[in-house]
């Protein structure tokens, strides 16, 4: 099984509050400030491309199970 050594984590909002309580726990993690729209884009761009990102929905018509 492969395993990230790095986690990159926008060190904005709520990504402090993150790498403040996963720091002690979690190794390779590493404060990120992007300059913009367009550096976050090009971070994620590579996960939607290769299909690696899914988005789901609740369907109010199939009881709560979640949908593509």
């Amino acid at each position: 099984m492969l395993q990230a050594r790095s986690k990159y984590i926008e060190d904005k909002t709520n990504g402090s509050a993150v790498i403040d309580m996963l720091k002690d726990e979690v190794s390779g993690i590493f404060p990120v400030n992007p300059y913009g729209k367009k550096t976050r884009k090009n971070a994620l761009s590579p996960l939607f491309e290769t299909g690696n990102v899914s988005f789901y929905h609740i369907n109010p018509y199939t009881n709560g199970q979640r949908m593509l």
